[in-house]
Parts: C-alpha cells; structure tokens; sequence
C-alpha cells in the first residue's frame, strides 16, 4: 500500500473590516468618477462662441463698445460684428452756415428776410417762427398797428434777433451807429459780415440786433449832452445779465470802454456834486446841471476835480480806470432827472 501525503490548508480568518474603513476605501473612486462625469457634462453643453450666455436670474450686460459702434440686427437676430459709424462732429468744430465767426451751435446766425402774410397769420405768430419780436417787425415794416397785416403782405423779417434796420447817411462811421443805437460795434460787424476795416457805403442797410424799437432816437445831433468819451460802447440801459454776479438786473447807465488813463469829459456845464469813492461806482464824479438833472462817471482812475467846483462841457473832470465793480477799464455814464435814471441814448447825439 502506498503512502499518499495529505496537504493540509490552513487559513486565518481576519477580523471583518470596519464600516468607517469600507467607506473610505469605496468613496473616493466614486468621488473621482462623479467629477469625472461632471467635466463631461460640462464640455458638451459648453456654449458656442460668440452667443450671449443666459443664466438664471440677472442677465448679463452686452460687452461694452464704443460710442461709434452698434449692433447689426438681421431678423430679430443679433450679428456678431459690429458695424462702424464714422464719428459725428464736434459741437466746436462746427460753423452755422452764413456766420464765419459763430462756432457750434451756440447762436444762429442773424439775416434779413421776406414773408408773404398767409391766411390766418397774425404777426405775433410770424414773429415767434422766426425768432423775433412783434416790435421788430413792426418797425421794420412801418406798421402802427400789429392788426394791419393782410394776405398776401410781404413782410421784412429779422430772422433770429430783435433790433433794428438802418440805412448809412452821409458821415456815419461804426462808432456814430454804435452810440446811436446802444449796439457794440463788434455785434454789428458780426451781424453783417463786416470787416472792421471796412468802409460804409451811403444807403447801405445794417442789421442792429438788440436794438430797442422804443430806442430809435428822435433828438438831433445838437442835443444838450455831448459822450464823455470816444470808446466801444460794451453795454447799454436797461435789463442785462451782470457780468459779475450772472444774475438779471437793470444797468441803470450806458458803458463805454477805453484804455486807462483815457481823459473823461464833462457831458454838460454845471457843477460838481459829488467827487470821490462810492460803493460799486469806485471813484465817482457827479455833475449837477440844474432842472433835476446829473449826470454820473464811475470806475474812474483819479478824479479830476474837486466838489462845488464849476466845470464846462467837455472840461476834463478824471479819467478811465477799473475801479469798483468792474470787470475791465471803462466810464459808466448815467443820466438822471430828479433821482431817476434816464437812458442816455435819448440825450445824446
């Protein structure tokens, strides 16, 4: 009988695992699979390039783009590139057309034009489409009475403005006009494209925008009044914008600039007042002529003369300066008659 050899297997039992053990050696392949997973998900519903991405809640705002740009649309579609739009032009850099010197927008230009009257025109209503006053029109078409238009009237306008129309006589220069009528000389060259070397032809027209229908004057050149100074008048009698305070208020006299040192005339004989300085007058010459009447020169640089002193037309009485309340080197003159003051304009020639 042959011996066999019986192997005998022997296994050793390990404990079981713990439930804290099994989790952690299942999870974390399971955590990899899941982003795994995820990163898929999201590579294939990546969206295309160049389409707005919509989310929950807020939109998101356009890509910004300049000013020059805007989006092309194509049947409720929005297309990818833009489309360009050439700059616009700057406000300075534009020019009104008939004004060489007005840059922008700012103001347009001031001309002299015809209406024939249409039925139910009124010449309030004509005024106001063309930027004017219903005085202006009146006197520029010798009109007493804003009821006397009728159909088919051709009408003088001044278009953009209020003033004036006048025609040159024989001797007048810019300053004469200017003085005349309270209009700068530079606001009458601009209005009618003048060149300030330019010689004025007898009977030309000239357009005075912002002269006063009311202002024309009706006293001759032999007035009792002569001008204190030969100077460009800068701002006339009545409602104005103060040019230091920037508010409306009423300008009680006429302002004449000139350089400083300029000698100041007396504009009547009779007898100083007042001579010295006076709040916002600065140093102020008053001249009493009788009757109720004075005359007043302020901002002036030295004074001249001294109170009670009896002076001449025309006698030097100080000179041009810039004090007091003043933005610049000029004579204020008034004109008044019993404490009121008068426009000058209709006292001088």
């Amino acid at each position: 009988m042959r011996r066999r050899h019986i192997s005998v297997l022997s296994f050793r039992v390990k404990p079981e695992a713990s439930h804290e053990a099994r989790r952690l050696r299942f999870g974390w392949p399971l955590l990899c699979v899941a982003f795994l997973l995820l990163g898929v998900a999201i590579g294939l519903h990546r969206t295309p390039q160049g389409e707005p991405v919509r989310t929950a809640g807020r939109p998101h705002p356009p890509p910004s783009l300049p000013a020059n740009f805007v989006a092309a649309q194509s049947l409720g579609e929005l297309v990818a590139a833009p489309v360009f739009i050439p700059d616009a032009p700057s406000a300075s850099s534009v020019r009104m057309a008939g004004d060489g010197t007005t840059p922008g927008y700012s103001r347009p230009p001031v001309r002299l034009t015809t209406y024939k009257v249409q039925p139910g025109d009124t010449l309030s209503a004509i005024a106001a489409s063309f930027n004017t006053s219903t005085a202006s029109l009146a006197q520029l078409n010798g009109l007493s009475s804003p009821d006397r238009i009728s159909v088919g009237m051709e009408l003088s306008v001044m278009e953009n403005a209020s003033g004036v129309v006048v025609k040159v006589t024989e001797g007048d220069t810019l300053w004469d006009i200017s003085r005349r009528y309270g209009v700068s000389i530079a606001e009458i060259e601009k209005a009618n494209n003048l060149d300030s070397s330019q010689v004025l032809n007898v009977g030309m027209t000239l357009i005075l925008p912002g002269a006063s229908a009311r202002s024309v004057p009706v006293v001759s050149r032999s007035s009792s009044f002569r001008w204190p100074i030969q100077g460009s008048l800068t701002s006339g009698y009545g409602w104005r914008t103060h040019p230091i305070t920037g508010k409306q208020s009423f300008h009680d006299g006429l302002d004449i600039a000139a350089s400083t040192g300029t000698s100041i005339g007396a504009a009547a004989g009779g007898t100083v007042k007042h001579a010295g300085w006076l709040g916002g007058y600065g140093r102020l010459v008053i001249i009493d002529h009788g009757d109720g009447l004075e005359t007043r020169y302020a901002h002036m640089s030295s004074i001249g003369v001294s109170t009670g002193q009896s002076v001449s037309a025309g006698e030097t009485i100080g000179y041009v300066g810039q004090t007091g309340d003043a933005t610049g080197p000029h004579v204020h003159f008034e004109i008044r008659k019993n404490g009121r003051t008068l426009n000058p304009r209709d006292y001088l020639p």
